[in-house]
């Protein structure tokens, strides 16, 4: 006998995301088997603007100045960059280089608007967190085509 049991996790938390279970017991065997897998959809949204800026610092002090600035002074920055359309923020470090003062960082709003009304708010931070660093930053920005998530 062999059951088939689907969930549509979307209706349950609102994920894009589908389960399917197969419960299998073969003729002869008294044990059943268990399967299971996973089917991850392409998230439905409304093209968001993404920034994504590449940060090399010139020394790893710069680097320390700045994080330590940020952890003091960002989560007030964050919500207010919340309110004004920022939906994400995530910072990695780059590792496939030889120098561990580059990292990037990907920003996304909820559109280009948002991004705009967000820019005089990164105008105080560039005077509060990033002053007295000597960093290159560039910057590539972006409409969201696709975007996967687990």
């Amino acid at each position: 006998m062999i059951l088939l049991i689907q969930i549509n996790l979307r209706h349950i938390i609102g994920l894009s995301l589908h389960r399917s279970f197969f419960v299998a017991r073969l003729p002869g065997y008294k044990h059943s088997l268990f399967f299971a897998f996973m089917d991850v959809q392409m998230s439905e949204i409304d093209a968001p603007f993404t920034n994504v800026t590449l940060q090399t610092f010139a020394t790893e002090g710069d680097m320390a100045l700045v994080n330590q600035q940020w952890e003091k002074f960002g989560p007030k920055y964050l919500e207010r960059l919340e309110k004004n359309g920022l939906l994400s923020y995530e910072v990695a470090k780059i590792w496939n280089k030889d120098t561990k003062l580059m990292r990037f960082v990907i920003f996304r709003y909820k559109s280009a608007d948002a991004y705009k009304n967000c820019q005089p708010i990164w105008g105080e931070i560039e005077k509060t967190v990033f002053d007295g660093a000597v960093i290159k930053v560039t910057a590539y920005r972006g409409i969201t085509e696709e975007y996967w998530s687990i």
